[in-house]
């Protein structure tokens, strides 16, 4: 199935949020009009398997004070992140 944006906001909205279909549409709307606005017309994104809650700054700073040197597993657990991203954070990268 091929969508485009404003398709895949309006079912992310409704399904994922469970927002009716006549406010989303409008949030859709706006969405689509700012990213127009400001010069995103017609560029391709990266769509992220997850939501990330951090900035990766603000990523190596969590990792960086969660890892004790022991708990390599459960920090790439707890960041969804693998080994080196963790010893690149340790090492400022």
């Amino acid at each position: 199935m091929n969508l485009n944006m404003s398709d895949l906001l309006l079912q992310g909205l409704q399904v994922g949020c469970g927002i009716d279909e006549d406010s989303a549409r409008a949030l859709a709307s706006a969405v689509i009009e700012w990213g127009a606005e400001h010069g995103h017309a017609g560029d391709r994104y990266y769509w992220p398997c997850r939501f990330r809650e951090f900035t990766p700054a603000e990523r190596q700073a969590a990792i960086r004070k969660d890892f004790s040197g022991r708990n390599l597993k459960e920090v790439c657990a707890r960041y969804g992140v693998c080994s080196r991203t963790v010893y690149l954070a340790l090492n400022n990268r």
